[in-house]
């Protein structure tokens, strides 16, 4: 027997999705339409939260090139944290991710961006600021997978 191991809420229409284990591998079954399948199959949140310059770049690259070549369908990119800083102090990480606001709209905590007073720069790059907390959740909910670098 199936064990339901989460709840996936598309609107108008709620999925139950059930785990089992079968010769090692775990696979993901769901009551419902299939594009509820083809959602959670599809959509990634980059969470961009670290201050270090290498693993902020390869999430930006990583998160261009997975809309570029369409290897998913959804791709979303939220900045918090000791990123944001380092897209205000690092030349190389501001022009990635201004190159990334042209054909995603990436979005900064502005609660942290407030507080370390970032707001302004940020915005100037093209990144919008806003609160991200509830949004991440509401991914989450909607089938997309966190990607945290």
């Amino acid at each position: 027997m199936s064990k339901i191991v989460g709840s996936y809420s598309i609107p108008k229409r709620e999925y139950v999705c059930t785990s089992r284990q079968f010769q090692s591998e775990c696979f993901i079954s769901f009551s419902g339409q299939e594009e509820a399948i083809d959602m959670v199959k599809n959509s990634i949140l980059v969470i961009i939260s670290s201050g270090e310059r290498e693993k902020v770049l390869t999430a930006m690259m990583y998160a261009w090139n997975t809309k570029k070549f369409e290897w998913l369908e959804n791709v979303r990119v939220m900045f918090f944290g000791p990123a944001e800083k380092l897209l205000t102090e690092d030349s190389e990480v501001a022009s990635q991710a201004a190159r990334l606001a042209e054909t995603m709209e990436p979005i900064a905590c502005k609660y942290l961006a407030d507080k370390d007073e970032l707001t302004g720069l940020i915005e100037d790059m093209g990144i919008k600021v806003d609160y991200v907390g509830s949004m991440i959740a509401d991914h989450i909910k909607n089938g997309y997978i966190p990607m945290v670098w």
